[in-house]
C-alpha cells in the first residue's frame, strides 16, 4: 500500500517503479494520536508527509482569535510541499491530527 500511496504523489508519479520501491523502504511512518501537531506556520522545515490513514486538519493562524480551518485531508494526501518549494522553506500553514 506505501508504494501505491507514494506513487499517487504528483512528485513522485514519474519515477520509476525501483525508485518507488526504494523511497517506500527509506521512508518512515508514525501512528500519531488526534491532537497531535505534525507542523506550524511558520516554522523552518525540510519535511514531507504522506496521510496513510486517518485525517488531518490544515489551520491556518493557530492559537490566535484570527484562527481558521482550511481543509481537511485524509488517506493519499501530502503535506508539507509548499515548504520544500518556498526559498524560504517555512511551513505557510500548520497541521494537527484529526483521527488515527
Amino acid at each position: 500500500m506505501k508504494q501505491e500511496m507514494i506513487a499517487h504523489v504528483p512528485f513522485f508519479a514519474a519515477l520509476p517503479p525501483a525508485e518507488i520501491e526504494y523511497l517506500a523502504g527509506s521512508l518512515h511512518s508514525c501512528e500519531l494520536p488526534a491532537g497531535t501537531l505534525l507542523f506550524q506556520e511558520g516554522l523552518l522545515t525540510s519535511q514531507f508527509y504522506i496521510v496513510l490513514d486517518g485525517q488531518v486538519e490544515i489551520i491556518k493562524a493557530l492559537g490566535t482569535p484570527d484562527e481558521c480551518t482550511l481543509g481537511l485531508r485524509g488517506p493519499g494526501s501530502f503535506l508539507g510541499e509548499m515548504s520544500l518549494l518556498s526559498t524560504d522553506h517555512l511551513y505557510t500553514a500548520s497541521v494537527r491530527a484529526r483521527s488515527a
